[in-house]
């Protein structure tokens, strides 16, 4: 099953934020928080896949964004459980993103990922995505004010 989920779900503590810890480590519990809080402002909506026990198997957090290149599901963060992947949560999480973009009249679904993450891009390849683009990114070193 699929939940949304809002960043005041007690979940989020539990059982979320270590599951998106598990892909960005940076995030204490605190500032997995205060990302959740702030980018749900922004259009970010969580959805959870959970099991028969009603526990939180994967998430994925994603935005609809309009761009210059069409309405897009824009899919930031993918995670499953240690313990549930070849599972096919991955896919089952996927064909619901693909879904939800049908949904809200979106052209394409789209992601960034590790250049060096090759089990990512073999599971994207894998759901029938395709290379299309380079992300380039650059640190901005902010003063204080």
């Amino acid at each position: 099953m699929f939940l949304e989920i809002h960043p005041s779900d007690p979940r989020v503590e539990l059982e979320i934020a270590p599951l998106l810890r598990s892909l960005r480590p940076e995030l204490t519990p605190e500032r997995a928080r205060a990302f959740l809080r702030e980018a749900h402002t922004e259009g970010y909506v969580l959805t959870i896949a959970t099991d028969a026990d009603n526990r939180c198997c994967g998430l994925a957090g994603h935005r609809v964004l309009t761009t210059s290149r069409g309405r897009i599901l824009f899919l930031e963060d993918l995670a499953v459980a240690a313990d549930m992947r070849e599972a096919g949560i991955g896919g089952k999480i996927m064909h619901y993103l693909e879904r939800r973009a049908e949904l809200a009249g979106c052209d394409r679904l789209e992601l960034d990922t590790g250049i060096g993450n090759h089990v990512a891009q073999r599971f994207y390849r894998k759901n029938q995505l395709e290379w299309a683009a380079l992300h380039f990114s650059k640190n901005i070193e902010t003063e204080a004010i």
